[in-house]
């Protein structure tokens, strides 16, 4: 029952849903469907910086474990300069 009440909803254009849809989902798949970014899926040629930042730093701090905050900030900065300017073992 309630995904035919969204579908109704959906297909009103007065609806408050149909406005976020048309605003805001739908130029966030068409950016995501188009073509040039396919192309680039295809070719390998995209990397997510911030999930490789994220895996470095999950790697030094796991979730369930404590650190102080001092030691966060310190690592973090130098995790940002290994990412900006690469790693240090291969300069």
């Amino acid at each position: 029952m309630k995904s035919q009440s969204l579908i109704i909803t959906l297909a009103d254009e007065n609806s408050t849903s149909f406005h976020f849809t048309k605003v805001y989902i739908r130029p966030l798949y068409q950016r995501l469907a188009s073509d040039e970014l396919l192309e680039h899926c295809i070719q390998c040629a995209i990397q997510n910086v911030n999930e490789s930042f994220h895996s470095i730093m999950r790697n030094k701090f796991p979730k369930d474990k404590f650190a102080f905050s001092n030691r966060v900030r310190t690592s973090v900065s130098a995790d940002v300069y290994e990412i900006n300017f690469g790693d240090l073992k291969t300069m």
